[in-house]
């Protein structure tokens, strides 16, 4: 059986090249999607609470 792990020189130059640039995805259970964690640590408004909305 072939190993999943890749061996290859230049998969792992790339690897440590890029590698600060990995994100962290999760399961949301909010949302059912995936995406990093902190997305819904933030409260999403449509408008700024000073200004009414239009209607």
């Amino acid at each position: 059986m072939a190993s999943l792990i890749q061996t290859d020189p230049l998969h792992l130059e790339i690897e440590q090249e890029f590698g600060d640039l990995q994100l962290e995805l999760v399961h949301c259970e909010l949302c059912g999607d995936y995406h990093p964690p902190e997305l819904h640590l933030t409260r999403a408004t449509l408008f700024d609470d000073d200004e009414p909305a239009d209607a």
